[in-house]
């Protein structure tokens, strides 16, 4: 359960971030972003709307592609996130996690090459 008291939650948002700053790994700290601030609940709506949000600013500082819940199935999705908040098993959603992200990666990258190349400012003029 979340903290209902507001220095409480307060305090356990603060160690998220200070936990959060110390990883070094950006794809580490998207996954632990993507996980705590749904399980710490600190709004009263859209944390895992907000967290999936949040996840992409490690990797976007790391020049890396955001990440897409386009090529994860909200099944895996829910199934991952409950193993992980009701036994502790990281596994299943970290596995999910990776798969999507090697999917969609490449086409964002593909996507960057096409803009750079002037592809949208051509359909535009």
């Amino acid at each position: 359960m979340p903290p209902d008291n507001p220095h409480l939650l307060k305090e356990a948002f603060e160690q998220f971030c200070e936990k959060a700053n110390l990883i070094n790994h950006p794809f580490e700290q998207a996954f632990f972003t993507m996980t705590f601030i749904p399980y710490l609940q600190p709004f009263q709506d859209g944390n895992k709307r907000t967290s999936r949000l949040a996840m992409n600013i490690p990797l976007l500082k790391n020049q890396l592609a955001p990440f897409s819940f386009a090529d994860l199935r909200k099944r895996d999705y829910m199934f991952g996130m409950l193993a992980f908040y009701e036994r502790g098993e990281h596994q299943f959603l970290a596995n999910t996690f990776v798969n999507a992200y090697q999917k969609a990666a490449p086409r964002y990258a593909a996507l960057v090459d096409y803009i750079q190349q002037g592809g949208v400012l051509g359909m535009l003029t």
